[in-house]
């Protein structure tokens, strides 16, 4: 059935806590370091001068996230295999013992060069877990909720990581200013990361991998037959929407950076502030980013995420041609304050709440990896591209600098923002958001009955109610109670009789029903896993224009646009250059699957089975040929039709087909 009921389970309230939980303890080991920089980096590094103490600072900084191109594709590999679950509690458990070792370490006064070494290889085990933490905690929190609660769950998993880092500076000021060993923050930072372990054992696996891990198992097919069919289905990634996402992750290093590092120093050198009072200012600014975080969460709940993306984007590309000039004049620490709030705006434009959106675009059998390996590049990437690049850039061009940086990361931004807001609004979840639950709204669930004509007198003989009609009428009534969803049975009542009196006399292959019979049977398994009135009504009517003289304009006379078009791209015959040419069915997917008509590929699924189903009526050669053209074509469907369309009871409707199919093919190969 479609999702109806919109209110959280109590694990899942459970499920988003323990993942918050988890960010907020991952990001405060991670972010320790960082916020005790500017004391640590004396302790660990040799002393030289400051041009090339900006460059080991730069590289010390750069080592957390130089392994997250391999982590990409090594949690990202697990994440797809093993589960979701599985590798967050890997990715605590490797921050846990890399705090441990931080916690210990000499210093560079006690054991020289090696004391560098070990810091640098902590920070890099830190990044390699760190890669895993946020990525993984929002793909799990996106794929054990319904629509409308994804971002607002993500968004709240960000806050908790922005929390984190808060925390992290509290502790590093609190330590430093009290005079306590700095080796206490990182003691604490291990004890966290070991009860962030164990709160996250107690999650389950997300049943969108569950499904997955099942439909790959073949229930009820032999090994041979099932790598067979599995071999064909990999839907792929489309690398556009994988450029897009980098786009998109790729400003917040560079704004993190100059937020808290590049004004970091600049409050240093040019305000005279010491590092403590700089860690003290940057605790200010987490706890407004942190809050700034949530309210966008919040937000997401009723605005759609990529409304607020342009918003927050809007205000920072007004706001950055000002900023040299702004960072030239500034004489108060209250001016950087003011500075660093505009400048990480630009980060919130993304804020975990976008993230929810851009993940339902990758197939899940890759998704973990493709968006972790797009991810580990594009973070690293841009880390060093900041941190290097601005101290070549600033003796150069001055504060000017940063539009070098900004720009180009600004324009590859607004690019993504816009694709992903077409593909959006081409699936219908743009302008309807939060309610994800029809990418199309039902043009025929309230029409009223002036809105369309009553069928002509030649249609009275066909609108007694039959065996069939009244049976799919009674299971229409008891679907749409289930979903709590209003049918307009008065439409559907005159498709019926509309589908009866130009099938007329059709009889099926078997002989034992009316031909009409199947597309009633079509709209009720229809209707089972997705009840709208104008997509039952298109399944009734799938065949009239293909096996009789109906045209698609009497159909939108009768109906409506929309149901028209449903059975137009149903139909395998159409007029070309004058001349009417009959689709393959190959053809006819892909022209569906190009216009991205998930309903009409429903519908057409749903005809498949039904055939499946009946297939003892068809001869064997035949029946072989339904069975391959099941296998090569209409199982890898399934999945995408399920996903775009938020429908339960995929994998059932998977294995039912493999099952079809497999049976055909046994027979096939054991007379081979």
């Amino acid at each position: 059935m479609s999702y109806s009921n919109n209110k959280l389970t109590r694990y899942q309230k459970e499920a988003v806590a323990i993942i918050s939980l988890g960010t907020f303890l991952e990001y405060f080991d991670l972010m320790i370091y960082v916020h005790m920089s500017v004391l640590l980096n004396d302790l660990f590094f040799p002393k030289t001068d400051p041009t090339v103490a900006k460059l080991i600072g730069a590289t010390a900084f750069c080592l957390t996230y130089v392994l997250r191109p391999v982590a990409g594709i090594v949690i990202g590999r697990i994440g797809d295999i093993v589960g979701r679950k599985f590798t967050i509690i890997i990715t605590t458990s490797i921050m846990a013992i890399s705090c441990l070792i931080m916690a210990t370490l000499p210093t560079y006064a006690e054991v020289g060069i090696y004391a560098t070494l070990g810091v640098m290889l902590c920070r890099m085990l830190q990044g390699f877990s760190s890669m895993g933490e946020l990525m993984g905690a929002q793909l799990y929190l996106t794929e054990i909720l319904k629509p409308a609660h994804r971002s607002v769950a993500s968004g709240i998993a960000v806050f908790g990581a922005r929390i984190g880092e808060f925390a992290a500076l509290g502790v590093a000021s609190f330590a430093l200013s009290m005079n306590y060993n700095w080796r206490l923050a990182f003691w604490i930072g291990a004890v966290i990361a070991f009860v962030g372990f164990f709160a996250r054992i107690r999650l389950r696996e997300t049943p969108e991998f569950t499904n997955y891990q099942q439909r790959m198992k073949n229930k009820g097919l032999s090994d041979e037959l099932s790598y067979e069919i599995k071999d064909k289905h990999s839907e792929k990634t489309d690398k556009k929407t994988l450029l897009a996402f980098a786009f998109t992750e790729f400003h917040i290093p560079m704004c993190f950076y100059i937020t808290y590092i590049f004004l970091g120093n600049f409050m240093k050198e040019n305000l005279g502030m010491s590092s403590i009072q700089v860690i003290n200012h940057n605790l200010k600014i987490s706890i407004i980013l942190a809050i700034c975080v949530l309210v966008i969460a919040l937000l997401s709940r009723k605005i759609h995420p990529i409304k607020i993306a342009i918003v927050t984007a809007l205000f920072f590309s007004i706001s950055l041609p000002f900023i040299p000039y702004w960072l030239n004049n500034i004489t108060t620490p209250l001016m950087v304050f003011y500075l660093q709030i505009v400048i990480y705006s630009f980060g919130l434009s993304t804020c975990g709440t976008l993230d929810a959106i851009q993940y339902k675009y990758f197939p899940v059998q890759k998704r973990f990896q493709s968006i972790a390996i797009t991810f580990g590049i594009a973070n690293p990437l841009s880390f060093a591209i900041v941190s290097f690049g601005l101290i070549p850039l600033v003796s150069y061009l001055g504060s000017y600098a940063l539009w070098v940086i900004l720009i180009p990361a600004v324009i590859g931004y607004w690019w993504a923002i816009n694709y992903y807001k077409k593909l959006e609004i081409k699936t219908g979840r743009y302008h309807d958001y939060p309610n994800e639950d029809f990418p199309h709204k039902d043009t025929a669930g309230k029409m009223e009955d002036n809105e369309y004509e009553n069928l002509e007198d030649e249609y009275e003989a066909f609108s007694h109610r039959c065996e069939y009609s009244t049976n799919l009428m009674n299971k229409l009534d008891e679907f749409s109670k289930e979903d709590n969803v209003k049918l307009n049975m008065k439409l559907i009542g005159k498709a019926i009789t509309f589908a009866k009196k130009w099938h007329g006399t059709q009889m099926r292959k078997t002989g034992d029903h009316p031909f009409y019979w199947h597309p009633l049977k079509v709209a009720e398994m229809v209707a089972e896993r997705y009840c709208k009135t104008d997509v039952i009504v298109a399944a009734i009517l799938h065949d009239v224009v293909e096996d009789s003289e109906c045209t698609v304009e009497l159909i939108e006379s009768e109906f409506n646009v929309r149901i028209a078009q449903i059975v137009d791209r149903l139909t395998n015959k159409i007029f070309e250059n004058g001349k009417r040419i009959k689709l393959t069915l190959e053809e006819t997917l892909n022209r569906l699957q190009e216009v991205e008509d998930m309903e009409a590929l429903l519908i057409k699924q749903m005809d498949r089975v039904h055939n499946l189903e009946t297939i003892e009526g068809l001869k064997p050669d035949k029946q072989k040929k339904m069975a391959d053209e099941s296998n090569n074509y209409f199982v890898k469907l399934i999945a995408i039709i399920g996903d775009k369309l938020g429908i339960h009871g995929k994998v059932n409707l998977e294995n039912k087909m493999f099952q079809y199919c497999g049976d055909v093919l046994k027979k096939k190969i054991n007379k081979d």
